[in-house]
């Protein structure tokens, strides 16, 4: 009976029908994915829209465990994981192959005029509702050059990408619930310095 059958499989894998066989997961987009300097909260891996499948669970694993978050439906995520000066960490989309992002090494001592997060407007709420589930943000960088304002709410893997106006300010919007943590980052494309942190009203 088996010996029957196999003909008509083979016949079946020849003319492009499924024959149930899984696909495997895409790998991240090295590309997309951001990493901060190493700090005593640990290292953020940020990946942006795009840099995984929709959805799913994205593993970050280093010499001192593993941390996984999730993927939102754009395809973005945020994980944050205890590691080293320039070691290597391995980023997994489900079951992926993994791909390799390293820490950036430790900094010279900085120059006189130390860096300075993007923050509030004077006169302005930083934090505001946007909608059911949404909250909306908006500040000012003093980034130079000026570069892209990432907005990341870890707790559902959401980053959003904006471009502040001629006069540095940004408005940016995000899903999030009472309480989650929000964090927002100068990106110029090197390692991510340090975020403003807000809290979801």
């Amino acid at each position: 009976m088996l010996r029957s059958a196999l003909p008509l499989l083979l016949l079946a894998a020849a003319c492009g029908e499924e024959v149930g066989i899984p696909q495997p997961d895409p790998v991240p987009k090295v590309s997309l994915i951001r990493t901060s300097r190493s700090a005593a909260a640990g290292v953020d891996v940020v990946g942006l829209p795009g840099s995984v499948a929709g959805g799913g669970t994205v593993t970050v694993e280093g010499a001192k465990g593993q941390v996984q978050g999730p993927a939102a439906g754009a395809g973005s995520f945020s994980v944050r994981i205890e590691a080293s000066p320039e070691e290597e960490l391995r980023v997994r989309y489900n079951r992926s192959e993994p791909v390799l992002v390293r820490v950036p090494p430790v900094p010279p001592p900085p120059p006189p005029s130390t860096y300075v997060p993007p923050g509030p407007i004077a006169g302005i709420p930083p934090l505001s509702a946007a909608g059911p589930g949404r909250v909306r943000i908006r500040g000012a960088t003093t980034d130079v050059p000026v570069g892209t304002i990432l907005g990341v709410n870890p707790s559902l893997g959401e980053v959003v990408v904006t471009v502040p106006a001629a006069d540095r300010s940004f408005s940016l919007e995000l899903p999030a619930a009472t309480g989650h943590e929000l964090r927002v980052y100068d990106d110029n494309g090197g390692p991510l310095r340090q975020p403003w942190v807000l809290l979801a009203p």
